[in-house]
């Protein structure tokens, strides 16, 4: 018998001895590279981000307490092909040094494969940051007990240093109530090619005149009575408020419209480290960043200061796309923030987001699931939508 103890909850009814030694295992677990990247969920897994959804945890504990190992689960609804579909994302697996050969994670995803029964969800997508082989050969390996790994591109996660627009593009502002029609409209149009936008069911565009009807996000997809996310008179979109909305114009029509939010109460990376070399080279970098108007390399234990834009619109506006990538560094620059923004390697948004100068951060993605069917991970030309923030 495994001499570790196996455990699947939601993050909501987590104990706080719980929460408090999952954390410390993100804490201790950063990511390797040139720049060690720790990933934490300060100040409590128990008040998880509202534009994730659902969101649970499975986890092994060592017969002293500590934790090995951990993965997180979130499943929302979102549109795919003009239709609700249950989306889901598996993230922030870490495992402690030498617990990587044990049996408890394909024992624990057997244990949230069994959560769901019958209703895991329709896509489901990971990503494997470059530099990582050991992840990536651990989780791409097909041992007993894993679910299917299906590559499915590559994902440029592009982050930009704020900078003050010499003429803010006037055609972009936050959205409002009124462009609630108009965006159900689009994004249902941009779902045919874009999988996984928010904005149906429990994640729904929510406000006055919503047509709606919900796609159960919960295990079983039971109605246990729990309410919706909270709905109020502004509206409100995949969780986000309209706030965290901007719209791009052009002749009163609406050309485009992205998430534009601050991730950093429920989310944060925490610069862990450099590699020898890196640190030794980090202030001629800086340097030499700073005359090219690039991000520098921040020093070690800092909190990066982050915005995730994402799409939600605008694959046939392509220029309508622009405006709001300029105008979300205009605003980033207030708060001295950076921009993240992630695409696919087939977004025909991808050109216009390299004209601006950024840094690239590379990662594999991966549709998961339990069929043994030699499926492709995403058909051509669909691209996910992906959002920095939450991945």
């Amino acid at each position: 018998m495994p001499a570790d103890r196996l455990h699947c909850e939601p993050l909501s009814a987590l104990e706080p001895d719980a929460d408090a030694r999952l954390r410390a295992l993100f804490r201790e677990t950063p990511s390797p590279g040139a720049m060690r990247l720790a990933f934490t969920r300060e100040p409590a897994l128990t008040r998880p981000c509202p534009a994730e959804g659902e969101a649970w945890a499975f986890w092994a504990d060592a017969p002293d307490g500590a934790v090995l190992g951990a993965g997180l689960f979130s499943v929302s609804t979102a549109w795919a092909d003009g239709r609700p579909i249950r989306r889901g994302y598996l993230g922030g697996l870490r495992i402690r040094p030498g617990h990587r050969g044990g049996t408890w994670l394909a024992r624990g995803y057997r244990r949230l494969r069994d959560r769901f029964a019958d209703r895991w969800p329709d896509l489901v997508l990971t990503t494997i940051l470059d530099g990582n082989p050991g992840a990536e050969r651990l989780l791409t390996s097909g041992r007993a007990g894993l679910p299917v790994y299906r590559p499915a591109g590559t994902v440029h996660t592009m982050i930009y240093a704020p900078r003050r627009a010499s003429s803010p593009p006037l055609s972009v502002r936050p959205a409002v109530p009124g462009d609630l029609p108009a965006l159900r409209e689009r994004i249902r149009d941009e779902s045919w090619t874009r999988w996984g936008l928010p904005g149906a069911g429990h994640a729904r565009i929510q406000g006055p005149g919503d047509p709606m009807e919900g796609v159960d996000p919960r295990p079983g997809g039971r109605d246990d009575g729990a309410d919706p996310p909270p709905s109020d008179s502004a509206g409100r979109v995949g969780g986000h408020a309209l706030s965290d909305l901007l719209v791009a114009e052009e002749r009163d029509d609406l050309a485009a419209c992205a998430t534009f939010w601050d991730p950093t109460p429920w989310r944060q990376v925490v610069v862990d480290g450099y590699r020898p070399t890196t640190a030794w080279l980090r202030h001629p970098i800086n340097l030499i960043s700073r005359v090219r108007g690039r991000p520098v390399l921040p020093r070690p234990g800092a909190v990066l200061p982050l915005r995730s834009l994402a799409p939600l619109t605008g694959g046939h506006r392509p220029e309508a796309f622009r405006d709001i990538l300029r105008a979300a560094l205009g605003r980033a620059a207030e708060a001295r923030a950076l921009v993240m923004l992630a695409l696919h390697e087939r977004d025909p948004l991808l050109p216009i987001a390299r004209l601006v100068r950024h840094l690239d951060l590379t990662s594999r993605l991966y549709t998961v699931d339990w069929k043994t069917t030699d499926t492709p991970g995403l058909p051509d030309p669909v691209v996910p939508h992906l959002d920095a923030g939450l991945l």
